[in-house]
């Protein structure tokens, strides 16, 4: 089956691709509005099924409009899923900024850092940065992280890492017709069971534009970007 999937840059809620044809053929409905955005990151997940295409929304975005939007843009990409969407933001406490797709998926991030995720399926539901964002602004420094999952019987489950990190020097990025000169610091975590490597590239003022993190060893690593100027 072939399934089409829309592109919109116009709601100020969030972005990202919309499957319809599947759902079309079942309900007998006109196809959907394109304008209308539906199961950002989730949609391009389930589009991996047997004989899916995966689907990139960085092949349809453009430069003019992300700067049309009227509303910061998170690209992600789960590598271990071949998976990608764009979400936009849905709120702050304490410090952390959640970013959200139209169906409930979330990403939490607290200075960059990724410290929560909701709706992948095998979350992560709390990551300590304590003297982790301070280090990776800096580029040095050494620290232990928590992780905290729920097992497949909901019951907690915490994994401790012991970190350090390590500036890498300065790199030059393109994102959608922006150069940016920014910082790539790598953050390498271990335990008995896990060897994580992060990655961060950040401004001059401290704001990361760009990383890989660890997500869990279910899920791997999520990339992200930030798209907006």
């Amino acid at each position: 089956m072939r399934v089409n999937l829309f592109i919109t840059l116009g709601l100020m809620l969030s972005l990202g691709l919309l499957s319809a044809c599947e759902k079309q053929e079942k309900s007998g409905a006109n196809a959907p509005d394109p304008t209308i955005l539906s199961l950002a990151l989730k949609s391009a997940v389930g589009a991996l099924k047997p004989k899916a295409k995966p689907v990139d929304p960085r092949k349809h975005l453009t430069r003019e409009a992300i700067d049309k939007a009227g509303t910061p843009i998170l690209f992600v990409g789960l590598d271990s899923r071949n998976a990608y969407a764009t979400l936009s933001p849905f709120g702050e406490n304490r410090g952390v900024v959640t970013w959200i797709s139209s169906d409930g998926i979330t990403l939490g991030y607290r200075g960059g850092l990724l410290v929560a995720t909701r709706g992948l399926g095998p979350d992560l539901m709390a990551a300590d940065t304590g003297q982790a964002l301070a280090a990776v602004r800096s580029g040095s420094g050494s620290y232990v992280r928590i992780y905290d999952y729920l097992d497949g019987e909901d019951q907690a489950v915490r994994r401790s890492f012991v970190c350090s990190v390590k500036n890498k020097g300065s790199e030059v990025i393109e994102i959608y017709e922006l150069k940016l000169t920014l910082r790539k610091v790598i953050e390498s975590c271990s335990n008995p069971e896990f060897q994580i490597r992060n990655t961060y590239w950040i401004s001059n003022r401290n704001r990361i534009r760009q990383s890989k993190q660890w997500i869990g060893p279910d899920v791997g690593y999520v990339f992200s970007q930030q798209l907006s100027r």
